[in-house]
């Protein structure tokens, strides 16, 4: 099995694990700012 271009799964998740856990905080904050921007209108 191919993903992203690695042979295996773990090879893709050892390369780019890091990196989601980041991005899901970003995209926390940013519902958060947008919830946070409605609620004071």
């Amino acid at each position: 099995m191919k993903l992203l271009g690695h042979s295996t799964i773990r090879m893709m998740a050892d390369t780019y694990g890091q990196v989601l856990p980041a991005r899901a905080r970003q995209a926390a904050s940013a519902i958060d700012r947008v919830l946070g921007e409605e609620g004071t209108a």
